[in-house]
């Protein structure tokens, strides 16, 4: 995973790796090797560094999660 950070908030991304397979395994649960995927990569760099998109990434990411409690929800 890729920690995206913005001021005081921040949001997680895929990381551009996948398995023999061509699938992401976040948790590395399946505890198979990961191989850098330059298209997913190249993809990252240019939409989320080079054209600054971290903030509106990271304020979709926070918009999408719903969090109705905190703590004292649970």
């Amino acid at each position: 995973m890729v920690l995206l950070l913005n001021a005081e908030h921040g949001a997680w991304h895929l990381a551009p790796y996948l398995d023999k397979h061509g699938e992401v395994d976040p948790a590395l649960r399946r505890h198979h090797q990961l191989f850098l995927h330059q298209k997913r990569y190249d993809a990252l760099l240019r939409k989320v560094w080079l054209e600054s998109g971290i903030q509106s990434l990271v304020a979709r990411r926070l918009e999408a999660d719903v969090n109705n409690g905190g703590w004292e929800s649970l």
